[in-house]
């Protein structure tokens, strides 16, 4: 009946420590017994006990010390404290200290087994509670239908993961998909047959799902996929993955085979821009409505307002000076072409063994440019304070590149630039390496209130020249 519970015995009276040995090894309990503190803090240490009979004067220290320490190791081990020098001080102590009882010697041993036996129990009590508790929470955060994690768990997890992101400029993505018309599978054959429709589109979706990935059920035929640590690109890559293992799996395989349409929004920050958890979850939201109010059965990215304006500026760019704000990738295919994506994932170089390698240090706040494997110059940069940060990246740069941009509102095409960015070379979204106007030089060399990496123009032209020279899956950037 007591077999696998664990006692530990403190008593620095020799005699007393085997009597009670032998008496409750009697009892089928398993006992470790020690005489002092030093032990006993070894033993517990190293160990885990149910219960702790604890001498309350020892030769090392108090016993009272004993007790507080054992609850800072493991608050489920019980204790009861045996005293041969009683007093109501004393008891209150030893009870305030989380011992369940005090024993006065000599000891009355079946008082002591009773004692043993209601310790026990209480711990039993206890244990079955906080499972029970825990069961709870965790059902309170489940989807029944799915026993996918729920909206409560989403705003949990949301909170931490862009607190996070934030927090070390880590990459992270949202995808939330819709399942198009899922009302006409509930009225053709009721909502049973949809909550089983419902049922095997999670199967799939997290099949689809990466070790890391947090699958949601949003509400109704909405689930949300968080993806940490992904950027931009590879949530596109996920995205599209699963969207063609939904669109193209025959769901109810034994009767109607029938195959579903999705819509997927999808956002990406920093790219998206947003500053707070609910913007992050109302962007990807928004690129979901896009997909619907395009149609459905399609997946449509965010484009912040950043974004938004630079595709204006690719437009303006090209109809204003004749060239394509986009550059050739250094393999002979266009950066529109279909397999460009690829080969920048694919590209053979990295870092210093590219052509053209920048390192930009945000702590020193120096852009360092390689050429062939060879460090050529330093350059004094200025990178964003918090509230602007400049992310860590390292990677290819974009294929989107401006040099001196005339227009009838920065006429001539001087150093006025792109608003205040002449010479840009595109990094990741609306983050690029660029030139800074006149005013701006004494910043160069200390952060500023602005999230891309400025430079001398001189220097931002010399860099755009290269990179338009050698092409972008030729040249790597390292922010860190």
């Amino acid at each position: 009946m007591n077999k696998g519970i664990h006692i530990l015995v403190v008593e620095d009276d020799a005699n007393m420590l085997k009597t009670l040995s032998d008496i409750l090894s009697e009892e089928s309990y398993i006992i470790t017994g020690v005489g002092s503190i030093k032990s006993a803090r070894e033993e517990l240490k190293h160990k885990f006990y149910n219960l702790a009979l604890v001498d309350l004067k020892l030769a090392d220290g108090s016993g009272l010390e004993l007790l507080k320490e054992i609850k800072e190791l493991n608050e489920e081990t019980m204790s009861i404290v045996l005293t041969g020098f009683a007093s109501i001080e004393s008891a209150v102590s030893a009870m305030n200290q989380g011992a369940f009882s005090y024993l006065q010697k000599p000891l009355n041993m079946e008082e002591l087994k009773i004692s043993i036996k209601k310790a026990l129990k209480m711990q039993e009590l206890s244990s079955s509670n906080k499972n029970l508790i825990a069961r709870l929470q965790d059902l309170s955060l489940k989807d029944q239908l799915t026993g996918l994690y729920n909206y409560r768990y989403l705003r949990e997890r949301i909170s931490s993961e862009f607190k996070r992101a934030k927090r070390y400029v880590f990459p992270l993505s949202l995808i939330i998909l819709d399942i198009d018309y899922l009302k006409s599978i509930n009225d053709t054959y009721g909502y049973q047959y949809g909550d089983l429709i419902i049922k095997e589109f999670t199967q799939e979706l997290l099949k689809n799902a990466r070790g890391n990935d947090v699958a949601i059920r949003y509400g109704g035929d909405e689930f949300i996929v968080i993806l940490p640590d992904t950027d931009k690109k590879g949530a596109m890559i996920f995205a599209k993955r699963l969207f063609s293992a939904l669109t193209e799996h025959a769901f109810d395989q034994k009767n109607n085979r029938i195959k579903l349409k999705v819509s997927i929004g999808i956002s990406s920050f920093p790219e998206c821009r947003v500053s707070t958890e609910q913007g992050f979850l109302d962007s990807a939201d928004q690129a979901l409505r896009g997909a619907k109010e395009r149609g459905g059965n399609r997946l449509v990215v965010f484009k912040s307002k950043n974004e938004q304006e630079l595709e204006a500026f690719d437009e303006a760019y090209q109809r204003e000076t004749g060239d394509s704000g986009r550059i050739d990738n250094g393999s002979g295919m266009r950066a529109d072409s279909p397999f460009a994506d690829l080969f920048d994932r694919i590209g053979g170089c990295y870092q210093e063994s590219c052509p053209v390698f920048a390192h930009v240090s945000r702590a020193k706040q120096t852009l360092t440019l390689y050429l062939n494997g060879r460090a050529v110059d330093v350059w004094p940069v200025s990178t964003g304070v918090e509230g602007f940060e400049t992310p860590r990246m390292d990677q290819h740069v974009s294929s989107r590149i401006y040099t001196r941009y005339s227009s009838s509102k920065y006429p001539g095409g001087d150093f006025n630039g792109l608003g205040n960015m002449p010479y840009a070379v595109f990094i990741r979204g609306g983050f690029a390496i660029h030139g800074t106007p006149r005013g701006n030089w004494r910043l160069l060399g200390r952060r500023a209130s602005h999230g891309c990496i400025r430079l001398h123009p001189s220097h931002g032209a010399t860099f755009n020249r290269l990179v338009r020279e050698n092409g972008n899956t030729n040249v790597w950037i390292l922010v860190d």
